[in-house]
């Protein structure tokens, strides 16, 4: 679909609109070049940019000669015709704007694209009329957007600081390329989204907001709808989750029932930015069950909740969570193919937006890039995981997601002072779980420096250099324990399963998920990992062994923590054995110990440790620990 610009000369400057071109009436469309999209988005901005101050100083057809002039050059260094400007006046223009918004109305269009920003051949796709046209969706599309109802840019747009994809930000990313479908020589194309669907200059790209809350002010409330918990989950919270889910019902139903003006003023914030809140619980405190509560409140006010996590193998995880926590209602899943299942990616990009979302969806943090203001609660977990921790894309992404009123919930057990200091500035609460959920305390890593590791580092698949500690210490496991061994490196994860003739997994890996599965239903077998698996997976029985712990690139604290937080997580066997193993004592290795002594003392000193069970400390925690320092947040809840 081309499109023109249908502009009219006032004395406060141009009013313009950009319309599909076969939209124009006849007599309008004589001596106009149908445009790609980005083209008519660019004069349309250039025309309401001008200074009309000058130009009005000047005769009418004289500052008409002179802005065709600009535009022609404009467009001629897009390799494109000159002339896409339709002149009318004001009466005329609003005229064929309400003919477009007046006709081809779609309910199927509005009730696919409500919540969602998706491109116009996604939007095509997710209709799934076989045999149907194309262009008859899109023109039920650009009908909305006539009315107000919707929005529409070009997939990537051009400006004077250049070329910029809509949907995911980037401008690096963008470089221009003939287009087979717009016919430009120069049409801008965006690299760093086309997983998701290439974006070009002449695809339009649509969005709709979703309500906040789908009934209003007459919405059902918990008690009546069929999204309830579990009452074997409620029952079996421990009283640290118990304390910090009923806090975190408080927040989010304060500021639903006040963005519906029902309730109270919201609490939270001083601000005017988005409202939210921390969620800061130590590894294995089963942070996601309480924030299970706050989605219980979001969705029986009928709003609608988005969890989002980094990475597919903690999204499917938590899909089933979800489905099990809420009665085996239907929770939608979006994901991205592994590398096990690929020949099915296509088929599932195309059937999955036919299907009409539950209220609940988990995704993956990718897939929020296609959804627009629709949900009343977004809760992000583990945000400091890569790749969301220090993609822009993404916390555009997520960010987009959520609806203007709605609340955000972010959570993690390594959040980091940045992010608790930016959240505090917000005037968002920090609420804390320092307990695991069965009771017992983190298990604290030992350390063991060594040179001999140095060597082994350097030639990582020989086994006559595996140092002789490491292979005590596996073989000194108690039997049906696994071992999970983290390595900084796809290349030394691979050279260490090779000189322990163990099994290997990670990003790269053919067959991850069938590793996983494996090494799931064994009880005694050990694998070899890199940081694929430092964070949202539970295995019974597991010690942890991290080598070559010194690394400065990759093992950071938060890194060191999560992955000594996969130890000891059940409640048959809560104790683990972890091991640092280094050529060097790292400040990060020192602090990530020191960061989980800190929270078995403050867990203790808030008496959630069982009775009996092996507590470093009962002394109050350290100010200076990161654990410490978060309970002098004036807004800290718990």
């Amino acid at each position: 679909m081309r499109y023109a610009v249908l502009a009219a000369w006032t004395p406060a400057g141009a009013r313009t609109a950009v319309v599909p071109f076969v939209a124009l009436p006849p007599d309008l469309r004589r001596g106009v070049a149908p445009l790609p999209l980005y083209a008519a988005r660019w004069v349309q901005a250039s025309l309401e940019s001008m200074r009309w101050g000058i130009l009005e100083q000047l005769a009418a057809g004289f500052a008409r000669r002179r802005v065709a002039r600009r535009l022609e050059q404009g467009l001629g260094r897009m390799g494109l015709e000159p002339s896409g400007v339709a002149w009318c006046d004001e009466g005329r223009l609003a005229a064929v704007v309400l003919a477009l918004a007046g006709r081809d109305a779609d309910d199927g269009v509005r009730r696919v694209l409500e919540g969602r920003m998706l491109l116009g051949s996604e939007l095509v796709r997710a209709l799934r009329r076989p045999g149907g046209d194309p262009d008859a969706a899109r023109s039920a599309a650009e009908a909305l957007v006539a009315a107000g109802a919707a929005e529409r840019v070009a997939a990537v747009e051009v400006d004077e600081s250049g070329a910029r994809c809509q949907r995911c930000g980037g401008r690096q990313s963008v470089y221009p390329e003939p287009c087979g479908h717009c016919g430009s020589p120069f049409c801008p194309r965006c690299s760093r989204c086309a997983a998701m669907g290439v974006a070009r200059g002449c695809e339009p790209l649509y969005a709709m907001s979703g309500p906040l809350l789908a009934a209003g002010d007459d919405g059902p409330d918990a008690s009546a709808t069929a999204w309830r918990l579990a009452p074997e989950l409620v029952g079996a919270l421990s009283p640290a989750q118990c304390r910090a889910s009923q806090a975190l019902r408080r927040e989010v139903a304060a500021h639903l029932r006040g963005q519906r003006g029902g309730g109270e003023p919201v609490p939270i914030g001083t601000g005017q930015g988005p409202r939210g809140c921390v969620v800061w619980a130590v590894t294995g405190a089963g942070k996601t069950e309480v924030a299970f509560g706050a989605v219980e409140v979001a969705l029986g006010m009928g709003g609608r909740v988005l969890m989002a996590v980094p990475r597919r193998a903690i999204a499917a995880e938590l899909a089933e969570r979800a489905r099990r926590a809420f009665g085996g209602q239907t929770v939608t899943l979006l994901m991205g193919r592994g590398p096990d299942d690929r020949a099915g990616a296509g088929r599932a990009r195309s059937s999955v937006w036919r299907e009409e979302p539950s209220p609940l969806v988990v995704a993956t943090t990718h897939q929020a890039l296609r959804w627009y203001r629709a949900f009343s609660l977004v809760v992000l977990d583990e945000f400091d995981a890569f790749p969301y921790a220090g993609s822009d894309m993404l916390a555009l992404a997520v960010e987009r997601a959520a609806h203007p009123d709605g609340f955000r919930v972010v959570m993690s057990a390594t959040p980091g002072e940045a992010r608790l200091a930016s959240a505090r500035q917000a005037g968002w609460p920090v609420i804390h779980v320092p307990a695991r959920h069965h009771g017992h305390p983190l298990p604290v890593p030992e350390v063991r420096v060594e040179r001999a590791v140095r060597r082994w580092e350097q030639a990582p698949d020989d086994p006559q250099r595996v140092p002789a500690f490491v292979r005590t210490w596996l073989a000194a496991r108690r039997p049906r324990t696994r071992v999970l061994v983290f390595c900084p490196t796809v290349a030394l994860a691979e050279g260490v399963a090779r000189s322990l003739g163990v099994m290997v997994c990670h990003s790269a890996h053919p067959h991850r998920e069938r590793t996983l599965a494996r090494f799931a239903a064994s009880q005694d077998q050990v694998l070899v990992s890199t940081t694929l698996l430092e964070r949202g997976v539970t295995f019974a029985g597991l010690d942890v062994l991290v080598l070559f712990a010194d690394h400065p690139a990759v093992f950071d604290e938060a890194t060191l923590v999560q992955m000594a937080g996969r130890a000891g997580r059940s409640a048959e066997r809560p104790d683990g054995r972890v091991l640092f193993v280094a050529a060097t004592a790292s400040r990060a290795m020192r602090r990530a110990v020191e960061a989980i002594e800190a929270m078995n003392r403050r867990a203790a000193a808030e008496g959630l440790l069982r009775q009996g069970t092996t507590s470093p400390s009962t002394a109050a925690p350290d100010e200076d620990s990161p654990v410490g320092r978060g309970r002098t947040g004036r807004r800290d809840m718990v």
